[in-house]
């Protein structure tokens, strides 16, 4: 029996929507055509994961500005490409 609860094939997953310029769609066309990808789903899903995967979850802290500022300046000499954008 499937209760509301019982997690389905449905209500796994989310669906999202975005627009991208007509030189990305092109980009993204070509490595299709390529066969580095199935389909469009299959990029933007690698590219979602990929992004996840390169950001650090940070937790919150009460921690007075100066400490903070410190701790910043530290992780980004620790860290040169957090700054090369």
């Amino acid at each position: 029996m499937i209760t509301s609860d019982t997690p389905t094939q449905e209500n796994l997953f989310k669906n999202i929507e975005t627009k991208v310029s007509i030189e990305e769609f092109d980009k993204i066309g070509r490595l299709i055509e390529a066969g580095l990808y199935a389909d469009f789903s299959d990029f933007l899903k690698d590219a979602v994961r990929e992004k996840l995967g390169c950001i650090e979850e940070v937790d919150e802290r009460d921690i007075p500005r100066e400490q903070a500022v410190k701790e910043i300046a530290e992780y980004c000499k620790e860290h040169e490409t957090v700054l090369s954008y």
